[in-house]
């Protein structure tokens, strides 16, 4: 996300996702378009009020990987939007992670 070429993170951005998506249906379209598997994600954290998510992987290999899966990709009627999440983009995320983070506790 932003100006010029990302570089590599271990955490994907999503944008345009449908609303109201939960984190089982981004696990599962990942694992389906992608040789990940399930432990290779360590976590999603959704903002639905913007259609965005971000999620974390083991490593910026995996990440990488996902992304080259994933890019140009429809899930359900809506073509998503990916990159690597850059520290600026996480830092505005913060409160997001923060609360989702109390959801899930």
């Amino acid at each position: 996300m932003g100006f010029g070429k990302s570089q590599p993170t271990n955490v994907l951005w999503l944008d345009n996702l449908p609303l109201n998506i939960t984190e089982l249906m981004l696990r599962s379209f990942l694992t389906r378009l992608t040789n990940l598997s399930a432990n290779d994600i360590l976590d999603i954290y959704i903002d639905n009020q913007n259609s965005q998510c971000l999620i974390y992987f083991t490593d910026s290999v995996t990440a990488q990987s996902a992304i080259n899966s994933i890019r140009g990709k429809k899930l359900d009627t809506k073509r998503i939007q990916v990159d690597f999440a850059s520290r600026v983009f996480l830092t505005r995320f913060s409160d997001i992670i923060e609360q989702a983070n109390q959801n899930k506790r």
